[in-house]
C-alpha cells in the first residue's frame, strides 16, 4: 500500500506541538502568518493573506491528509474547502481554546459543523474529545508531546530561590494573584516570561524587587537556560480543562512544577507537582511546600517524563495506524 502523504499547516509563527508532530511523521510543517501576531484589528485582512498562502501550499503538495490547528476555526474551513474539491481527508487538531476562549465562542456553529465533516479530530483531553463526541465527531485524545530541548548554555539567577512563571499575560493567567505572592515572598525570586506589550500597564508598575519581567524571548535557548536554572517551574490557568504548554516545558527540564488546581491538570500532571488553586494565599502555601520538598518532586519528575513519553509514542502510533488505515 502506497505511504499516506500527509502536511501539517499552523497560522501562528511557532508551534511546538505541531512541529513535534512534523518531527516524528517526517511531514512538511507550514507556519503560515503574516503581519503581527495576536493583533485582532488586523486580523480579517491577515486572515485573507493566510488563506490564500494555504490554498497555494495544499495545492502544491496535494496531501491524502492535512492536519489543521485550531484556533483560528478559518484554517480548518480552508482545509474542508479544499478536502472537498480534492477528495482528500483533513484532520482538526483543536487547541483548548477552540473550545473555551470566549472570542471563539462566537464561531462555535462553525467549529461544529467543520468537526462532523472532518476525518478525525484531535483533542488534548478527554473533557473536550467528549465534547466532540456530543457534536457527533470523530475524536481521539493526544496531549502534547513532552519536548526534547537542545542543550544550552547555563546562566546564573540571583541568590536564593528563583520560580520561572511561564506568562503570556493572557486572559486566562492570574498574574496579579501572583505578584501578591510575591510582595510576601521577599526571599524568593520570581521570572516572569511574556511580551510585556500585551500586559496591562498596571502589572508593570512598581514590581516587588524580587520580580524580573523577562520580557518575550525571540531566540529560544536563553528560555531553555531559564527554565533549567530555576528551582522551580510555575504554571497557571483560570480556564478548566486547560493543560498549558509550560506544563509540559516543565516535565521536559525535570523541574518541580507549580500549577493550578483543576482535575485535567491533576490526572496528567500526577507527580512532581504542587497544585494550588489561583490565589495568592494558595501560590505563596504551594511554593513553601515545593521548596520543603524539591528532592522528592524532581525524583517524581524524572518518572513523569517518562511515563509521559512512553504514552504519547503509543497513542500517536494508534493515530498513524488510523491514517494508513484508509
Amino acid at each position: 500500500m502506497k505511504p499516506k502523504k500527509i502536511i501539517i499547516i499552523g497560522w501562528q509563527p511557532l508551534s511546538r506541538r505541531s512541529q513535534t508532530f512534523a518531527c516524528q511523521i517526517q511531514a512538511p510543517l507550514y507556519l503560515i502568518h503574516f503581519f503581527k501576531f495576536k493583533f485582532p484589528l488586523i486580523a480579517p485582512i491577515k486572515y485573507i493573506f493566510q488563506a490564500l498562502k494555504t490554498f497555494w501550499v495544499l495545492q502544491r503538495e496535494r496531501p491524502d491528509f492535512v492536519i489543521v490547528e485550531n484556533p483560528p476555526v478559518f484554517l480548518p474551513l480552508i482545509a474542508f474547502v479544499y478536502t472537498r474539491i480534492s477528495g482528500t481527508h483533513f484532520i482538526i487538531d483543536s487547541a483548548t481554546g477552540a473550545f473555551l476562549d470566549p472570542k471563539w465562542k462566537w464561531f462555535n456553529f462553525l467549529f461544529k459543523f467543520l468537526a462532523r465533516k472532518a476525518f478525525l479530530n484531535i483533542a488534548t483531553n478527554d473533557e473536550l474529545c467528549n465534547m466532540l463526541k456530543r457534536w457527533g465527531a470523530r475524536s481521539f485524545v493526544l496531549e502534547d508531546c513532552i519536548p526534547d530541548f537542545p542543550p544550552t548554555q547555563s546562566i546564573k539567577l540571583k541568590d536564593g530561590f528563583s520560580v520561572t512563571v511561564i506568562n503570556t499575560f493572557s486572559f486566562d493567567e492570574p498574574i496579579e494573584e501572583i505578584l501578591l505572592a510575591a510582595q510576601r515572598l521577599q526571599n524568593v525570586n520570581f521570572y516572569i516570561t511574556g511580551n510585556t506589550i500585551y500586559a496591562k500597564k498596571d502589572i508593570l508598575k512598581n514590581p516587588p524587587p524580587n520580580v524580573t519581567f523577562t520580557g518575550y524571548m525571540d531566540e529560544p535557548r536563553p528560555y531553555f537556560s531559564l527554565l533549567r536554572a530555576a528551582d522551580a517551574i510555575m504554571v497557571l490557568c483560570t480556564v478548566d480543562n486547560t493543560l498549558c504548554a509550560g506544563m509540559y516545558e516543565a516535565v521536559s527540564v525535570g523541574k518541580p512544577l507549580i500549577a493550578s488546581d483543576w482535575g485535567v491538570i491533576r490526572r496528567f500532571f500526577n507527580k512532581g507537582t504542587v497544585h494550588v488553586r489561583n490565589t495568592s494565599e494558595d501560590i505563596i502555601k504551594g511554593i513553601m511546600r515545593l521548596k520543603n520538598n524539591t528532592s522528592r518532586l524532581e525524583e517524581e519528575m524524572a518518572m513523569l517524563q517518562k511515563e509521559a513519553r512512553d504514552n504519547w509514542r503509543q497513542k500517536f502510533s494508534i493515530l498513524l495506524q488510523m491514517l494508513e488505515g484508509v
